[in-house]
């Protein structure tokens, strides 16, 4: 890239040297065309056709020098203007000397087309300096941020590009990609505006810490990103990447109160990570997400283990988008038994998938995956319609008839056609929905309690059971317990299995059960694998458990 620069630098001078030496033999021809055509007799003496002979000759050196004048002004812009103007005075005052002493040469000089080019010049100098500004306007809002000046997606692809296709990439080169870890805080709690200014605020911030010839952007909200164009080691990009970690976790002052917001940063090197500006800033994406699942407020690097999860990531989304097409999808049902007298008292929906290509895929693995990219609407639909048409099958085989829980995904949840589905398979399978619990998590309500609200309500007054799930691993809000219409509590497996190791866990189940039995709630347990559990849990009054100790999930068939 220095090289093409080089180039275009040396022919550029070539360029303007060469019409400075045209306008400086334009200004040395008309004395010597006057000297020949003359020889030292008057002008007055001179011939009809010699006059017009000096006339033409000179009014073409006019024309030349004007024309040489306007490239000089097209081409050089205010060096070439500034040329011209001294070419053309010379010129002008070349001819006063000559017809100071023959008054008659000022009617043939062709001193008007001096004056003539110059004054064009300046309609064209300045005509060009406002497309200038114009120009220099447009490119701005093209490749400038309008919130922080900063460059924007675009002009960063473009250096990228630039960077790729240019000679420096024989050096490598390396991008930052930032993301504010809780800035949603700062929006959600001061408000859009006050977002934006401390948005500016970090920008103010890490700005200092960058050398001279990186390019620091805005992706797009509180995404930002840097890219260093010159080779550095791992240590030092770590070292710079932590810099502007404590730049963005710098107070913000608004209204007496500090404010504190961290930041993730992924990084991607070239050519060794991506050779491509999408394989980068994809790989540098990944590298920030990986931060953000290690905990947040980190840096971390591109590397073979996450490309490895990436592939294996859409090789599995693929498969998974042809699951119930393929007929791989199959479901066990684990009982649940009423702790009191051990008899049974329904079964809880486990969905597995058998891969042929990826063998058997764990629901934690591939239900996640499957909200991540929509699958899980079509999904949950089916296993909704498949669970329920086999407890048709066999629920008179029960006394009294057992209830069937069905885990409901939030993405399935907030479906708008959810409970148009659940309509829609409780009258084609006749199936009494008193007998038919969902399980859902807390997340369900965190984004908007108040339409969770009255779905879940909705639910309820189908007849439906709704159980909490998984209470204790997520944000736990007692008000969910007293304003939803909830039946059930599950207390999560992960604290049934330290209940008879860990003291705060097995105080915080006793309390769980005191608390739950208050509000009208029965509570199940998960998990249960031990003997001495399930002794715990019966002698603090634990209404129903679920878990390996009394039965491992099974097919309907074994029902």
């Amino acid at each position: 890239m220095d090289g093409l620069k080089n180039r275009e630098t040396i022919i550029k001078y070539i360029s303007f040297s060469g019409l400075i030496f045209l306008s400086v033999i334009l200004i040395a021809v008309r004395p010597v065309l006057f000297v020949l055509i003359v020889r030292g007799n008057s002008v007055t003496e001179l011939s009809h056709e010699q006059m017009g002979l000096l006339s033409l000759r000179f009014s073409l050196a006019g024309i030349m020098q004007a024309f040489i004048s306007i490239l000089l002004v097209i081409k050089f812009q205010k060096n070439g203007f500034w040329a011209q103007i001294f070419f053309n005075s010379l010129s002008i005052l070349q001819v006063l000397w000559m017809s100071a002493e023959h008054p008659a040469i000022m009617a043939i000089s062709g001193i008007a087309g001096s004056c003539l080019a110059i004054l064009i010049s300046i309609i064209l100098y300045r005509q060009l300096d406002r497309i200038k500004d114009t120009i220099a306007e447009l490119d701005r809002m093209t490749f400038s941020d309008d919130l922080t000046g900063l460059a924007n997606r675009k002009k960063i692809i473009s250096v990228i590009t630039n960077l790729i296709s240019g000679e420096k990439t024989l050096s490598g080169f390396s991008i930052m990609f930032i993301d504010m870890d809780n800035f949603k805080t700062i929006n959600d709690s001061l408000g859009h505006q006050i977002g934006d200014i401390f948005l500016n605020e970090v920008v103010h911030n890490i700005k200092p810490f960058l050398s001279a010839g990186m390019t620091f952007g805005r992706m797009g909200g509180d995404e930002f990103l840097i890219v260093v164009p010159f080779p550095k080691s791992d240590a030092e990009l770590m070292s710079l990447g932590r810099t502007v970690n404590k730049a963005v976790s710098m107070p913000f002052l608004f209204k007496s109160r500090n404010y504190v917001v961290t930041c993730s940063i992924g990084m991607a090197r070239f050519p060794e990570d991506g050779k491509t500006v999408s394989e980068l800033l994809r790989f540098a994406d990944i590298a920030l997400y990986q931060a953000k699942l290690e905990g947040r407020n980190r840096c971390l690097f591109f590397n073979d283990t996450m490309r490895s999860k990436l592939e294996k990531k859409i090789q599995m989304e693929h498969e998974l988008h042809f699951v119930l097409e393929n007929r791989e999808l199959y479901i066990e049902y684990q009982p649940q038994f009423f702790l009191a007298n051990r008899k049974l008292r329904g079964f809880e929906v486990l969905t597995r998938w058998n891969s042929p290509l990826l063998g058997s895929v764990e629901p934690s693995v591939f239900i996640p995956l499957a909200e991540e990219n929509g699958d899980i609407i079509a999904i949950g639909k089916w296993i909704l319609l498949q669970s329920i048409s086999d407890y048709m099958k066999m629920y008179t085989s029960f006394d009294p008839s057992p209830v069937l829980a069905v885990n409901i995904s939030v993405m399935q949840f907030r479906d708008s056609a959810f409970l148009d589905d659940v309509k829609e398979i409780l009258g084609m399978t006749k199936m009494n929905p008193e007998n038919l619990e969902f399980e859902i998590t807390e997340s369900v309500c965190l984004t908007s309690p108040e339409t969770a609200r009255k779905k879940l309500q909705e639910i309820h007054n189908l007849g439906i059971k709704i159980a909490l799930d998984d209470f204790g691993t997520g944000y736990s809000s007692l008000s969910y317990l007293r304003l939803l219409p909830f039946n059930i509590l599950k207390i999560d497996k992960s604290f049934t299995d330290t209940i008879l190791s860990v003291p705060e866990k097995e105080n915080l189940v006793k309390t769980i059960i005191t608390m739950a039995h208050q509000l009208g709630l029965f509570v199940v347990a998960e998990g249960v694998e031990q003997k001495e559990q399930l002794k715990f849990l019966l002698k603090y009054n634990c209404d129903i458990i679920q878990g390996n100790y009394f039965s491992k999930p099974v097919p309907v068939f074994a029902l």
